[in-house]
């Protein structure tokens, strides 16, 4: 059921490409990360923020209907089995603001994680999402993205995905900062380096 009370569409999935092994992909991530250290002082720029609470009830906020439009969100998900990513294609009502809608792209990615059943799979909820002037998306998640050890390859394979995704949806956006509960943190579950932001072009090359 799609979060306006409508049937949603069933998605479609489809390959896009083969997978890697562990050290090759955990290696690759690294490897971006290191390649693009963030510039700056390390801290959020200001901007208009999409709440949780502006997500749940955005279709609310949009007073016609130029504000909203249907379209195919494409959402990157690791098959377990294959090692292969899959996108999977899905009718979703979004909004126009970009900030928005990058949090309605965020919002189902990560149902269709859970979904999946894959490794990846955590239980975060997005708390905003906005996009600054300089085209980098920050993606502010709750504090269960960190808990536990979900091991390299899940924590590897969730921020990949992710990139992927938004990369799919929003191709203007360059980078994607990673926030816990508002803040920039070093590490998931003290493995994978995410304390700069994650190029969004380089991300999508991976295969």
């Amino acid at each position: 059921m799609a979060e306006n009370g409508e049937p949603s569409a069933r998605a479609t999935p489809y390959i896009i490409g083969g997978g890697l092994g562990l050290l090759v992909v955990a290696a690759t991530v690294l490897w971006i990360i290191a390649a693009n250290p963030g510039v700056g002082p390390r801290r959020v720029s200001s901007g208009p923020r999409a709440t949780a609470a502006d997500l749940e009830r955005w279709d609310t906020l949009a007073t016609d209907a130029s504000s909203r439009q249907t379209r195919q969100v494409e959402m990157v998900v690791p098959d377990g089995d294959s090692g292969e990513w899959v996108t999977y294609a899905e009718s979703v009502t979004v909004p126009t603001d970009e900030g928005l809608r990058l949090g309605r792209v965020v919002v189902t990615w990560l149902r269709r994680v859970a979904e999946s059943g894959s490794g990846v799979a955590r239980s975060a909820r997005l708390l905003s999402a906005h996009v600054d002037d300089g085209r980098r998306a920050y993606v502010n998640l709750s504090a269960e993205f960190v808990d536990g050890n979900a091991g390299l390859t899940a924590e590897t394979e969730f921020v990949i995905g992710l990139a992927k995704t938004i990369r799919a949806n929003l191709p203007t956006i360059v980078d994607v900062q990673l926030l816990v509960d508002g803040q920039e943190i070093d590490t998931i579950g003290g493995q994978l380096d995410i304390s700069a932001p994650l190029s969004l072009a380089q991300f999508a090359e991976m295969k």
